[in-house]
């Protein structure tokens, strides 16, 4: 599906079922195994703040509200950011012993050296959380979903925020009701830079450039909508010396269109990832 979508890299991630899912990973959309696929194993830590962890578990488990979703990944990390504390002290003085192993921590920890966090929010005011919550604790985030960024754009220009926009259309709920692609030139026009993602299987990986083509066709120019599909995804990751453009010495990853990208009858013809042909029409 990623292919005939002309997707020939990905950030694959836990889904929206918890407050904190683990981490994600960048992989090639072609190859016979995990292992020949990955680019990077661990890229992101992934958290949400959707109504998906609150109706996950009906009422057997916390969080309940989104007061409680913001709280529990507050606590969260103010254990982490204390277990990391620790664990550098007695790196860097022997002497000192160490916190307890804590493997969830451990792991989370990573965040304080500069590890990603892809933080899922839709509604703006969960944006706006996430927002507060990320520079609290001087995370390097990134906002994914964001479905009701066009309604807030000086907030996320004020705060230079990344955004992972998308899916910008389909079945509206009580959370995506002010979905819309129009998301795209709003953005646009207030200078913020942003990335563009399916969010599959939200929306199926296939249909990445209908989503950039209802998106142009709502005002976003050709050139920011390529962009968000290719180097500003790469950057938002760390993966533009590899790919997102085509330059000398990175990966030769190609996509041949059999029309204009941007036009819903066209679709890609020819896939090559890393110079070779994975994919022909």
């Amino acid at each position: 599906m990623a292919l005939a979508g002309g997707v020939t890299t990905a950030v694959t991630c836990p889904g929206d079922a918890n407050l904190i899912g683990g981490t994600c990973a960048a992989i090639k959309t072609s190859g016979k195994t995990v292992s020949e696929m990955t680019m990077v194993p661990e890229l992101a830590f992934h958290m949400c703040l959707t109504d998906d962890v609150r109706t996950t578990y009906s009422s057997k488990r916390a969080p309940k509200t989104r007061l409680a979703s913001a709280a529990l990944i507050r606590e969260a990390l103010m254990k982490a950011k204390n277990y990391h504390t620790l664990w550098k002290l007695s790196e860097a003085d022997p002497s000192r012993k160490p916190p307890k192993f804590d493997m969830k921590l451990h792991s989370l920890m990573r965040v304080f050296d500069g590890m990603p966090v892809k933080i899922t929010a839709k509604r703006s005011h969960d944006m706006t959380t996430a927002i507060r919550i990320a520079e609290e604790f001087e995370l390097n985030y990134i906002l994914e979903d964001c479905t009701e960024s066009w309604l807030i754009p000086d907030i996320l220009k004020k705060h230079q925020v990344n955004c992972v926009v998308g899916p910008s259309y389909g079945q509206k709920s009580n959370e995506s009701r002010y979905r819309d692609p129009i998301v795209g030139s709003v953005l646009e026009e207030h200078g913020i830079t942003f990335a563009s993602s399916t969010a599959h299987p939200r929306m199926n990986i296939e249909l990445a450039a209908i989503h950039l083509t209802l998106m142009y066709k709502k005002g976003l120019t050709a050139m920011a909508a390529l962009e968000s599909a290719t180097i500003n995804a790469a950057r938002f990751c760390g993966l533009d010396q590899r790919v997102g453009s085509l330059e000398p010495g990175k990966d030769a990853d190609i996509v041949i269109w059999d029309g204009y990208p941007l036009d819903y009858y066209s679709s890609a013809s020819t896939v090559l990832i890393e110079g070779k042909v994975v994919y022909q029409k």
